[in-house]
């Protein structure tokens, strides 16, 4: 390693990129995957999509005011379902 310090530093490095790599991809598993939602009924979570099929969309993300209108014609069907 003295005979050579410059191999010694590239090998370093590259150690301490791949157990820095490492630990950054078991930080997204271990939130993701592992650990629960920080929400209460985290299981209730849904992800709501509008059909545009005739657009050419098959999933579409709804505008926020057509979701406020959806929850707003949708209040008693909320309550009917809790």
């Amino acid at each position: 390693m003295r005979r050579r310090p410059a191999f010694t530093t590239v090998l370093a490095l590259t150690l301490a990129l791949g157990i820095r790599a490492d630990t950054a991809i078991f930080r997204v598993v271990d939130t993701v995957l592992v650990r629960p939602l920080p929400y209460a009924d985290a299981n209730r979570l849904v992800m709501v999509w509008e059909d545009a099929a005739h657009v050419g969309f098959s999933r579409n993300a709804s505008a926020p005011a057509t979701w406020v209108g959806w929850r707003q014609q949708n209040s008693l069907a909320r309550l009917a379902l809790v």
